[in-house]
């Protein structure tokens, strides 16, 4: 429990810090529509950011990019199989989201795409099997992990392992962010935790075009 409560606090620190600096260096409300942005609980770059290629592992075990994946609008979340609150929650609301888009917009669509932290044991068919259960359509990645950590550092998301306990088990201290890509892959801003579904898809709506 000290423990946990531990990792809690970490991962509140990590939030506040991503928040600050984002705001400082990236978000200057200069226009409405940022503005309305900003109050839907999203955080928008004057301009798209152009990714660096970094090699990841898709569930099936081959060697891919994120580019692989840039014929539509992403919605790019990270976490783990083993987080105890945090990571499930965000992954059950993005299906969420993602469900009421579809009922009211058939036209354009986005995917939500899953990184671990955690690849030592989100092994591609424990994660691929995670991701079913919670929405068949997901997208799944896992890799080396000092190239899971180049990916998070250019969506800005920050991530720690902990130190394990005496039986190996771990937590994995991190912010909480979902970043946006645009159908070419560049990274248009980000989500910022807690999320509402009715907001989420109001930002989306001013997003998406």
């Amino acid at each position: 429990m000290k423990n946990k409560k531990f990792t809690i606090g970490l991962v509140a620190l990590f939030s506040i810090l991503v928040v600050i600096v984002f705001v400082l260096k990236n978000f200057v409300p200069t226009d409405a529509n940022k503005e309305q942005l900003f109050e839907l609980g999203f955080f928008k770059f004057d301009n798209a950011r152009a990714l660096a290629s970094v090699p990841l592992e898709d569930l099936e075990g081959n060697k891919t990019t994120l580019s692989a994946y840039n014929d539509q609008w992403q919605l790019v979340n990270f976490g783990y199989m083993f987080c105890p609150d945090i990571c499930p929650l965000n992954l059950q609301r993005m299906s969420e989201v993602k469900s009421m888009w579809y009922a009211s917009n058939k036209e354009q669509s986005f995917g939500i795409t899953h990184i671990t932290f955690d690849p030592a044991r989100d092994t591609p068919d424990r994660l691929s099997q995670y991701l079913n259960y919670i929405d068949p359509e997901y997208v799944g990645f896992t890799g080396e992990l000092e190239n899971i950590r180049k990916v998070a550092q250019q969506l800005s998301t920050v991530f720690i392992h902990e130190k394990p306990d005496e039986y190996g088990n771990y937590f994995v201290t991190h912010s909480d962010s979902i970043a946006v890509l645009n159908a070419s892959g560049e990274y248009v801003g980000l989500f910022k935790g807690p999320y509402d579904k009715e907001n989420m898809m109001k930002a989306l709506a001013l997003i998406i075009h």
